[in-house]
């Protein structure tokens, strides 16, 4: 069951003013993240704010490790303000990292994607679709995990092969950053963009893996 949580417009206010005494560690279009107690709150912008509650995904409803959905939302006057979530502390997606010459292991990336993908197939047999996966995916340097999912959507059909397009696309937003924030200092390296380009038909070759073992098991019950 969805954890949303109703407060009045005092309430609100109170929790804002205490989430926003704490360490701010990202600030976008959408909204500010703060850290309280080893979790994050995202704080919207109140131009952000139009969208009423429907259909949103909590933990609760669906828990998979590579998916950081909300663990609690919070509305008012039946619009969401905030909602929080599971913490990861590094990145080596972030800009800045590869700004000051950190490229992330590309075995372990590797490694990582079998899980995530797996994880991507249960979300599709639930008939949700991912959005904005490359802006919203971090990798922590032994696991992949996607956050800001509150504009994922159920549909009524299975979206696995939308879905796996949306992780080739992690990848190639990540050689795109490469190429603009770490090049720029350090200079080309072409042998670690190819070995960034084979990971596309890795992430293909396991997705039709992963469709096949899942389809097996199932025939086999």
């Amino acid at each position: 069951m969805s954890l949303i949580l109703h407060y009045t417009e005092e309430e609100k206010n109170i929790l804002e003013r205490n989430w926003k005494h704490n360490k701010e560690i990202g600030k976008g279009s959408e909204g500010t993240c703060y850290l309280v107690d080893n979790e994050i709150f995202k704080v919207y912008n109140e131009d952000y704010i139009n969208h009423n509650i429907n259909n949103y995904i909590c933990r609760d409803d669906l828990d998979l490790e590579s998916f950081l959905f909300p663990i609690e939302i919070y509305t008012c006057n039946n619009k969401v303000f905030a909602c929080k979530t599971k913490y990861i502390n590094n990145n080596f997606f972030d800009k800045n990292t590869l700004y000051f010459g950190i490229t992330t292991d590309l075995n372990k990336l590797k490694e990582a994607l079998i899980p995530f993908i797996k994880d991507v197939y249960e979300l599709s047999k639930n008939n949700i679709v991912a959005k904005d996966l490359p802006l919203n995916t971090m990798f922590d340097g032994e696991k992949l995990y996607a956050i800001d999912t509150l504009s994922y959507k159920k549909v009524n059909y299975d979206p696995y092969e939308e879905n796996i397009n949306l992780v080739k696309d992690i990848i190639e937003l990540y050689i795109e950053s490469y190429e603009f924030f770490y090049e720029e200092l350090n200079g080309e390296n072409k042998e670690f963009k190819d070995e960034c380009r084979k990971l596309i038909p890795y992430i293909e070759s396991t997705a039709e893996r992963i469709k096949e073992e899942y389809s097996t098991a199932i025939q086999r019950k």
